[in-house]
């Protein structure tokens, strides 16, 4: 653990003795004060070693030989410091990209982050560090983002919060309707998993014929790949992409013994309405 010393350096050479209390007073709104009575102005400057890096509040009340004491004469020693500009947005992947300039000085940063639904995270990135965050799936909303200076992660000696970016990741426009149809299998086919669709995943897995249509959302997809995985099919059984009611792919065979399938060079945009159909084709 990092320690540094505070030196105290009031001396009142008309009193014979002082008292000295200091605690840490950074992040924290209850600092815990360690008292030191009785020490001599002969010692004055006097040494804390050793004490956890961060920032104190010191506080030395001189003493007469008569009893008699003056007003405590305080002092704060610097706190953490240095982010000189903080910004946040939303990039193409829809993303949070972090852009900051923080003085050399501080040898990291911490990043805090407020979700929509209450929930958040922190983490601390080396200064200079490229700082892209991937937000959790399917939650959308204002994003509350603020920054602080990281002095010494080991003892915890962070710096105010920056005032707040926030950024809105809005619920994309298209949808994703798969569907199992009732000659699928006599109903005894179930679908498994459909994967490759940005940000959508079956609400209910299994899917069968007693739980669709089942619907969600997407963002856009370039020239990527879909995958699904099947059970209990029959023989006979295909399955179809559409998009836009264009057919990508056109009744495709499906065996459960071959599962999973995966289809490659697949894009849409986010408003593309894409419909996915497991059926039997006897």
């Amino acid at each position: 653990m990092s320690t540094i010393n505070l030196v105290i350096l009031v001396n009142n050479p008309s009193s014979t003795s002082n008292t000295i209390r200091y605690a840490r007073i950074d992040n924290t709104s209850t600092p815990v004060y360690t008292t030191i009575p009785n020490v001599p102005n002969s010692t004055i400057p006097y040494i804390i070693s050793n004490v956890p890096n961060g920032q104190y509040f010191i506080g030395t009340t001189p003493i007469y030989s008569d009893g008699r004491t003056c007003p405590e004469v305080s002092e704060t020693t610097a706190p953490c410091t240095g982010i000189n500009s903080f910004a946040a947005s939303i990039n193409g992947d829809g993303n949070i990209v972090v852009t900051y300039n923080a003085d050399p000085s501080v040898p990291s940063v911490k990043v805090n982050i407020i979700y929509p639904n209450g929930g958040g995270g922190s983490q601390i990135y080396n200064n200079g560090d490229v700082i892209t965050i991937v937000p959790p799936v399917n939650t959308y909303g204002n994003y509350t983002v603020t920054m602080q200076p990281v002095c010494d992660s080991d003892t915890g000696f962070f710096g105010i919060s920056t005032a707040p970016a926030i950024v809105s990741i809005n619920q994309p426009s298209g949808g994703v309707t798969a569907i199992v149809t009732s000659s699928f299998g006599s109903g005894a086919a179930t679908v498994t998993a459909i994967t490759g669709i940005p940000g959508f995943s079956l609400p209910t897995s299994p899917l069968t014929f007693a739980n669709s249509p089942q619907t969600g959302v997407h963002t856009s997809l370039s020239f990527g790949t879909l995958s699904f995985a099947v059970t209990g099919t029959t023989g006979g059984d295909v399955v179809t992409l559409t998009i836009n009611g264009t057919d990508v792919i056109s009744q495709q065979p499906v065996n459960g013994a071959s599962s999973p399938y995966s289809f490659s060079g697949i894009s849409f945009a986010n408003s593309d309405s894409i419909v996915i159909t497991f059926f039997s084709n006897l």
